[in-house]
């Protein structure tokens, strides 16, 4: 896959390199749909003075991963679904959680080194959006969410405070983590 870069603010050495890979979108989706995801995360994280990240917009570069996928959407194994995608993202990763939507970190992190290679740029912050609508994400090395579906900017920035802040969560039910934050 190639890259490109949306915002460049400055040299990697001194800012936060955000970088998008998608999976699940097809060579003909990848500058439609794949962009227009991205697109809106970007608007929402940087785009006005409400948004969580704006008034750190200019220590942000943004750059976009392009790995193109043989079929649109993710596997959901409660529905007996299986796509042939390049980073193998799934529903129900865990095996259990009907929303925990997550893919192949080794499979993503070879894409973005290979796109990156010879760039200079210095990832910092990652985010996987999934070609879905159906509510899901998962946090973890990637912050990762269904870039279809109609709560995709709250579910990313929910993830990304996982995977770059190391926020835990604080449900209030039985069976949860109680412990102190990471």
């Amino acid at each position: 896959g190639d890259f490109v870069t949306l915002v460049n603010n400055g040299s990697s050495s001194n800012r936060v390199d955000l970088v998008f890979v998608g999976d699940g979108y097809t060579a003909g989706e990848i500058a439609t749909t794949y962009a227009n995801h991205v697109d809106a995360m970007v608007s929402y994280l940087f785009g006005s003075p409400s948004n969580p990240l704006s008034r750190y917009a200019s220590y942000f570069n943004v750059h976009r991963v392009n790995v193109v996928s043989s079929q649109s959407g993710a596997d959901v194994p409660q529905l007996g679904i299986s796509r042939n995608t390049a980073l193998d993202a799934t529903y129900r990763y865990d095996g259990t959680t009907d929303r925990l939507l997550y893919f192949n970190t080794g499979k993503a992190n070879t894409a973005v080194a290979t796109a990156l290679t010879g760039s200079a740029i210095d990832v910092d912050m990652r985010m996987g959006i999934v070609n879905e609508s159906v509510y899901g994400g998962g946090g973890g090395q990637w912050a990762v969410y269904a870039g279809g579906n109609a709560s995709a900017l709250g579910i990313a920035v929910h993830e990304m405070a996982h995977s770059f802040a190391g926020l835990a969560d604080e449900y209030f039910s039985p069976g949860t983590y109680t412990g102190p934050e990471p």
